[in-house]
């Protein structure tokens, strides 16, 4: 691999902000790929990989490039996404067993009918924001409803899901992970209650369905739901959501 160079910008000073924006997107990728295929971004921070190559390197060769060290003290820390073969595969085909075709087809239903409701609270309003009323809320109901989470706590749910995407509105990524310790000491409480009275009283929901996950007599430790919780809060809805770029 090239010998890595520092730079100030990263990928998400190039997020495109319209479709006619895009032909500079790709014009970028391919002058990184070219001129600087690895960098940091000085400002998020994180190295950034540009070639295939390089990144199936990095993806695969998991002694060299872990993904344990990789989000400190965010939401995903110790979750899925920063544990290395082979606990890498055995959480994930634990987890697998939760997400049955079954599973999900039941959910269908409650998609349409909470984005319905939703549709509906604006309807008065003749205004839309589709960020802030849509894309946000709606995956975060849809994952509150799969972790079994109570209807009355929505409120500190939703929360929680506000502050694990660092959302622009609520102030800058880095003060939300300043105080990640924090909330991840409360949310850890709050799953652990939960975790324990669905195993006295079992439901049909995804924190049941993942502690009775089982594979070989193993199952997944009381921590591992937790993190599991985190993670599915935190990544779930992360693709949805608008962030602050510049």
């Amino acid at each position: 691999m090239q010998q890595p160079q520092r730079r100030s910008r990263g990928f998400a000073d190039f997020l495109p902000r319209s479709p006619e924006d895009l032909p500079r997107v790709y014009a970028w990728f391919e002058q990184m790929r070219s001129n600087q295929p690895v960098f940091r971004a000085e400002q998020m921070p994180i190295w950034q990989v540009f070639r295939y190559e390089d990144v199936q390197a990095v993806i695969t060769a998991y002694h060299r490039f872990s993904s344990q060290a990789t989000f400190g003290d965010s939401f995903l820390a110790n979750t899925l996404v920063t544990t290395d073969p082979p606990d890498h595969r055995t959480l994930r085909n634990l987890v697998n067993q939760a997400f049955t075709p079954r599973a999900v087809t039941r959910l269908s239903h409650r998609v349409t009918q909470i984005t319905q409701e939703l549709l509906d609270a604006l309807k008065a309003t003749g205004y839309m924001d589709v960020v802030s009323d849509i894309a946000f809320p709606l995956p975060a109901k849809i994952i509150a409803e799969m972790l079994g989470v109570p209807a009355q706590d929505w409120d500190i749910f939703q929360r929680w899901a506000r502050f694990g995407g660092g959302r622009a509105n609520e102030g800058s990524r880095e003060r939300a992970e300043g105080s990640a310790p924090d909330m991840r000491q409360e949310m850890n409480h709050y799953f652990l209650r939960l975790l324990e009275a669905r195993r006295k009283d079992p439901r049909d929901d995804l924190i049941t369905s993942l502690s009775n996950a089982e594979i070989d007599g193993e199952r997944l430790s009381q921590q591992e739901l937790v993190n599991f919780c985190f993670l599915l809060l935190a990544a779930g809805q992360e693709t949805t959501k608008k962030y602050e770029v510049a």
